[in-house]
């Protein structure tokens, strides 16, 4: 608990200026959320709760342990790898964010590539993970051979759990590298396993979600309120992403191809709705609790978001001035999805493709966005380079200027040499998917170019070592199986 207040405590300090109403709900959920562990055995359960034991007697229990597990994805206090972590942390340790408090070096060490393994952020990143695991291999146990459950619905609790899981897995293995891999809620194993090497976490995560896409229907009918629960085209987009990353881009292709020939889903009109709720090209969006947490605004908004009001206070991080000089005139996503300020003399633009932050977030406010996991977008992108990697530049072409088309940019020429439409995919990459869930840190890294750019863009060299995040001290302290990542 001691750990859970320290760090909440940054978030806190930043909001007090604004609103007393907001801290005292912030504290409300905190005290709320500590003390959540009594209410654990209530039947039935609340969305918010999960048994101990697992042992579904009926439908509802193991729907609702389902969707307890969906909360806890979306609402936080602070930062989780889910639940804007993975967004904030990979944007400063990349080209995409600048920490603006330089005096704070707990987010400082992100940005200048040199993280420490006692960073408390780091200790909440992997802990929280492992929580979020720890319940995906809980809900398993408990569907598994339970002949007191519907078996169609046992058969997709099964399947959501297990994308659930391989999600988690993939966020941490492009941040840490190899890590334990962990299928099983026996603490007596899981508290010395070792880490597994990436190649075999990528191996068993392929597997999972290609069982898991077969038994899934492209419906959201088992959890209400929307696309925020894992279905069959969210199982294959996750293998789109785990194909790329492995380099097998014909899986790639045949992936994106079945999402996009599906007829579900369809690119935001503009990139102004692109991240509302239940946005045409969402694949997965989760929602946030309106009541407590982040109110009606996602964690992201709420971080990255400056302060109004008659205490202002500046952005979390600005963007760079390179990524501001590589979006081209005229495009609608720089109009759509950044917002500035001028502080110091200095006009600083921040993220803003979410528009409710700490200013415009109220308890029960209506929820007008979702926080975006997958969408259609990163998908057509995906297509786009699949189709450069299989020598159809022509088709590459034409997805991205899919893209380019929704951003009211110009075609791009379908005469494009191989090193034009190569740099084409990355710059669209770049843009599109700018401030969001680490797609720029993981593409960097898987096109080996990661050491070079930052080191350019950063005006300070980045070593290879930096690449990978380390792994926590307390971590390390209390599983002796486990071994540092290099340099660290």
């Amino acid at each position: 608990m001691t750990n859970k207040l320290t760090l909440c405590a940054p978030i806190l300090v930043r909001f007090q200026c604004r609103n007393r109403l907001l801290v005292a709900g912030l504290l409300t959920s905190l005290i709320g959320g500590l003390a959540g562990c009594e209410k654990i055995v209530e039947v039935p359960l609340p969305a918010t709760s999960i048994p101990q034991s697992m042992v579904f007697t009926t439908d509802q229990e193991a729907i609702s342990a389902l969707a307890g597990t969906y909360y806890r994805m979306v609402n936080s206090n602070t930062p989780t790898l889910i639940n804007g972590g993975m967004t904030i942390y990979s944007a400063l340790a990349s080209d995409e964010l600048v920490v603006f408090d330089k005096s704070n070096t707990a987010y400082l060490q992100y940005y200048q590539n040199n993280l420490q393994a006692n960073n408390p952020f780091i200790a909440y990143l992997w802990e929280n993970s492992y929580q979020l695991i720890y319940q995906f291999n809980a809900i398993l146990e408990g569907v598994h051979s339970n002949h007191t459950l519907t078996p169609a619905i046992q058969e997709q609790i099964a399947a959501q759990a297990m994308v659930g899981r391989a999600f988690i897995y993939y966020q941490l293995t492009t941040l840490f590298g190899a890590v334990p891999y962990i299928t099983i809620t026996d603490w007596r194993t899981t508290t010395i396993r070792k880490r597994e090497p990436v190649e075999r976490v990528y191996s068993q995560l392929i597997a999972d979600l290609k069982e898991a896409e077969q038994r899934l229907p492209a419906s959201y009918n088992l959890i209400t309120g929307g696309k925020t629960s894992f279905n069959k085209w969210a199982a294959t987009a996750l293998l789109a992403r785990l194909h790329a990353i492995t380099g097998n881009w014909q899986g790639v292709l045949t992936a994106c191809d079945k999402i996009m020939n599906s007829g579900d889903y369809a690119l935001a009109a503009t990139p102004a709705g692109v991240f509302h709720l239940n946005s045409p090209e969402a694949i997965l969006q989760l929602k946030q609790d309106n009541t407590t947490y982040s109110f009606n605004a996602t964690r992201e908004g709420m971080f990255l978001l400056p302060i109004d009001g008659l205490f202002p206070f500046p952005p979390f991080a600005y963007l760079p001035q390179k990524l501001l000089l590589d979006f081209e005139s005229g495009d609608q996503r720089f109009t759509d999805w950044t917002q500035s300020r001028e502080i110091d003399s200095r006009l600083l633009h921040y993220p803003a493709k979410y528009k409710v932050g700490p200013s415009q977030a109220e308890p029960g406010g209506q929820i007008q966005e979702g926080y975006m996991v997958l969408r259609l977008a990163e998908i057509v992108l995906l297509r786009a380079e699949a189709r450069f990697r299989l020598d159809d530049i022509s088709g590459a072409i034409d997805d991205l200027n899919l893209i380019r088309q929704r951003a009211t940019l110009k075609p791009l020429p379908t005469d494009l040499q191989e090193a034009e439409t190569l740099r084409a995919v990355q710059q669209e990459r770049r843009i599109e998917l700018f401030c969001e869930w680490g797609h720029r840190w993981v593409d960097l890294n898987r096109w080996g170019v990661a050491e070079t750019i930052l080191s350019i863009n950063k005006s300070a060299p980045v070593s290879r070592n930096a690449l990978l995040f380390p792994i926590p001290a307390n971590e390390l302290m209390s599983n002796p199986n486990l071994d540092q990542n290099t340099g660290y």
